[in-house]
């Protein structure tokens, strides 16, 4: 299997599988089962946001910079800027997002997000 095709095994996983329950759910129950997020890109911030556990989307861009494919030493600072060490922090969290071969589809989609930002200024 390819890189690509893995990732996007994955993102089917991580990503479409729990947005369809979400929805069926929504569909039989009329509320979100976990919460609700904006439509279009606004929305997809907010997933990443979530994913990555950090307060912003800024702080998700400083973040996945210094993290995704990058092998970052324990006990150095956390590149959120949360002054905690990197192994207190959102090493587990990084690992996760590693781990679901993902990486480069997450890249892509921050990169998109940041270019239609910066182009609607």
């Amino acid at each position: 299997m390819s890189e690509i095709e893995s990732g996007l095994k994955e993102y089917i996983e991580h990503l479409v599988v729990p947005y369809l329950f979400s929805q069926s759910y929504y569909d039989y129950y009329g509320e979100w089962p976990f919460g609700e997020y904006s439509h279009g890109i606004e929305g997809l911030k907010e997933k990443l946001v979530e994913i990555f556990e950090v307060k912003n989307f800024k702080e998700l861009i400083s973040l996945s910079k210094r993290t995704i494919n990058k092998n970052i030493g324990k006990n150095r600072k956390c590149p959120c800027r949360s002054g905690k060490k990197y192994k207190d922090c959102h090493e587990k969290v990084i690992n996760k997002i590693s781990s679901w071969n993902m990486s480069k589809l997450i890249e892509l989609y921050i990169k998109k997000i940041k270019k239609i930002e910066e182009n609607s200024l």
